[in-house]
């Protein structure tokens, strides 16, 4: 049972964290309704998860492309051998091409990507306790099955029509048996989430809806209407920006609003011309990550955790399940999804990961040792006595904006003076 926990912390908690984080936002933040919480989570799933299917994407077309390749040459073979013969011929024809086995495994690939966002929103969902305050329309009460057609829930057939449409349109390139597992997958969600709460349906239908869209966009090749990425990206800053400084109505949280709009309209093609475009950070950047990832880390799991317990032994119980399962979350969040990530994504991708936790490992090593602070006792289940201890002050706020700075400043010398050499030495 602790195998499997630390196995869950670490494949499945990080995205469900995510999409608490994203929830509250929506929920608790912004005000918006129960209804247009689970729609913008569902809207920023999509969004945060559509690199890992352009992926999935591109694997499974050089997939196609060598099955194709061999097609002719394999049905020439089964045409004439058979048993042994046959099978060792056609394993000498995939050698030839390149191809191994475990190639069969990208056809469905897109399926598993959305497996542990599945299970991540189904048991954040399920866990919410006042589910039941939401409703859409003719749905009154999202903690109960829908029954909205003479006791028969309509959400799971509706959630079935959006995901055999999505499996049709992208089906179209590929055989009837790659295109199956799409719907054979539909109907056993059907079956699996008939009784669900509604309010998990309506999650899984925009879900379906979205990807539904998504197909006919890449399909068709709508986004080739949209292919301005600077204007796209600095369209959202603006939108960032607006957002936040909205909804903020403190002067503490303006300067804070300002700081990160500032963060967030950064030039990167400057930044990769001027830190990152050279061979030198291109071969340490791995050392990079890893050495960063793994400060963050034992900070965030071993280290924080042990001292706050060790503070006072008695206000906790079973310290070592505690640390555990608290090491297991932290390597989930800051050491197996940033190499995950790293390991599929562009060279460009690497650089950008390799640089910013090696930003992010200085900021955790200052707020450990330097800016700890003073605040007040924490029970076992991590609630403070008193909660405005926790709230920042203007002169911490300040303070916190300077290190930052001065933080990024640090990593620029080190990467273009020094080359990257003697910042992995610091972080070893």
């Amino acid at each position: 049972m602790l195998i499997l926990n630390i196995f869950y912390n670490i494949t499945i908690f990080p995205i469900e964290f995510i999409i608490e984080i994203l929830f509250f936002l929506f929920n608790n933040i912004l005000n918006c309704s129960y209804s247009m919480s689970i729609f913008l989570l569902s809207l920023s799933v999509n969004l945060l998860s559509l690199p890992l299917y352009n992926i999935a994407e591109i694997w499974q077309s050089k997939e196609r492309d060598i099955q194709n390749k061999m097609k002719q040459m394999i049905d020439n073979i089964k045409s004439v051998y058979k048993g042994d013969q046959r099978y060792l011929l056609i394993r000498t024809c995939q050698r030839i091409n390149g191809y191994k086995m475990i190639y069969a495994f990208r056809g469905v690939l897109g399926l598993l990507i959305q497996i542990p966002f599945f299970i991540a929103a189904y048991n954040f969902i399920y866990s919410l306790n006042d589910l039941s305050q939401g409703s859409f329309f003719f749905i009154k009460d999202f903690s109960k099955p829908d029954n909205l057609i003479n006791g028969i829930n309509l959400l799971p057939f509706t959630m079935t029509i959006f995901s055999i449409l999505a499996g049709f349109v992208y089906s179209k390139k590929l055989s009837l048996k790659e295109s199956m597992p799409l719907y054979i997958t539909s109907l056993i969600f059907l079956v699996l989430l008939y009784n669900s709460p509604s309010g998990l349906l309506f999650y899984w239908n925009l879900n379906c809806l979205f990807s539904l869209i998504k197909n006919i966009v890449i399909e068709y090749k709508i986004y080739k209407l949209f292919d301005k990425k600077k204007l796209l990206y600095n369209t959202a800053a603006v939108l960032i920006f607006i957002v936040l400084l909205f909804f903020s109505n403190k002067k503490i949280d303006i300067i804070l609003t300002l700081f990160i709009a500032v963060i967030a309209t950064l030039n990167f093609d400057y930044i990769d011309k001027l830190l990152i475009q050279n061979n030198v950070f291109i071969k340490y950047r791995k050392k990079l990550l890893i050495a960063s990832c793994l400060i963050i880390t034992i900070l965030s799991g071993l280290f924080i955790p042990s001292s706050l317990i060790n503070s006072s032994i008695s206000d906790f119980k079973n310290h070592l399940i505690l640390i555990i399962n608290n090491f297991s979350i932290s390597i989930g969040i800051f050491l197996f999804y940033p190499i995950f990530l790293y390991a599929l994504f562009s060279s460009k991708v690497k650089n950008y990961l390799a640089l910013m936790f090696s930003f992010l490992a200085i900021l955790f090593v200052l707020d450990t040792f330097v800016l700890s602070g003073n605040y007040s006792n924490i029970n076992s289940d991590f609630i403070f006595d008193n909660v405005n201890s926790i709230a920042p002050s203007f002169k911490d706020i300040i303070i916190n904006i300077v290190i930052i700075s001065v933080s990024l400043v640090f990593i620029s010398i080190m990467i273009i003076k020094y080359k990257c050499s003697i910042l992995i030495n610091i972080y070893s």
